[in-house]
């Protein structure tokens, strides 16, 4: 039998490059989608709050955080967007809440929110007027940036935690331990014109990263951090500097139980598109909303996406999508 050590250098080095190359090649598609429509915007008055921080679907009701409010918590009747319920104060006691609320987004009916303080998540039951009732309390390890937060089951926690570190963070609730994350990018000296910057989501099974300052997609499976495709659209390569116009692409990610919904501008700043992929990151839909928004949550129940625009303070926007 041949031994390798008597092998030709030359064979041994083509040998090795090519099992390096066959490891480390990614896929790589374009980030196109097979159609692109156009959908009409409905505008519902919003009198209880002005300019809401977050939007999540929770229990069979929109709920929306507000930090400029005494009650942090507002919960509205789906698809109508009826005021339901306020609560959730601000405060040093007992269920108040020290820090601003996010949202952990979970495939659970439950509500989770981030807030009380920084080392904690409330998990609250939805009741049936849309009143929250709190439950339990689960422990964080350590303080991070803790941006676009999912929960896996009760005891898996993922997050970005961008600006601290260019990584997709999880750690085992259990036993507060930290996992391997996911890589997103190298840090640079101005860290939020980082041309890696981004924004993920996770159903559980595939987790996307979509990209602010590029036309471009990454879609990992989310057990073994592996990324599966790397899914690439046209767009000038120019890093992003202070004072200038710079382009951006996705602002936000939203994983449904059926789709990933991912927020863009449009080929203008002032435009939303919102990219529609399936469940394991294939492109699917393109619909070019006919109001802009910043913020959004999707009632899959309804096909029904819910958006807010910073300029238009009094209003919730909702734009029925072809599903």
């Amino acid at each position: 039998m041949l031994k390798l050590k008597y092998l030709p250098h030359s064979i041994l080095f083509t040998a090795s490059f090519l099992l390096l190359l066959a490891c480390s090649t990614e896929s790589k598609d374009k980030l196109l989608f097979e159609r692109t429509i156009d959908v009409e915007a409905n505008a519902v008055p919003l009198t209880e709050i002005l300019s809401p921080d977050f939007l999540t679907i929770a229990g069979g009701y929109l709920y929306l955080s507000s930090s400029k409010t005494k009650e942090m918590l507002y919960a509205y009747r789906l698809p109508e967007l009826s005021f339901a319920w306020s609560g959730g104060r601000k405060g040093q006691g007992s269920g108040e809440f020290q820090n601003f609320p996010m949202f952990c987004e979970s495939d659970a009916d439950a509500l989770y929110v981030w807030g009380q303080n920084v080392l904690s998540i409330a998990r609250y039951d939805v009741e049936t007027d849309g009143s929250l009732r709190q439950t339990g309390t689960l422990r964080l390890p350590t303080y991070e940036s803790f941006n676009q937060m999912h929960l896996i089951g009760d005891s898996l926690f993922v997050y970005n935690a961008f600006p601290d570190a260019m990584n997709i963070q999880y750690i085992d609730l259990t036993n507060g331990e930290k996992l391997e994350a996911i890589p997103t990018g190298k840090p640079v000296k101005d860290t939020f014109l980082n041309p890696d910057r981004g924004w993920m989501a996770t159903n559980g099974t595939t987790l996307l990263y979509a990209y602010l300052y590029k036309n471009q997609v990454d879609v990992y499976d989310f057990a073994t951090r592996r990324l599966r495709t790397r899914l690439v659209g046209d767009y000038p390569h120019i890093t992003p500097s202070r004072g200038a116009d710079n382009r951006e692409f996705y602002i936000g990610v939203y994983a449904g139980k059926h789709f990933f919904y991912a927020l863009r501008r449009g080929e203008h700043n002032a435009e939303s598109w919102l990219d529609i992929f399936t469940g394991d990151g294939t492109p699917y839909l393109r619909c070019r909303l006919a109001r802009p928004i910043h913020l959004f949550t999707v009632d899959e129940a309804h096909n029904l996406l819910i958006g807010y625009n910073y300029e238009k303070e009094e209003l919730l926007l909702t734009f029925e999508l072809p599903l």
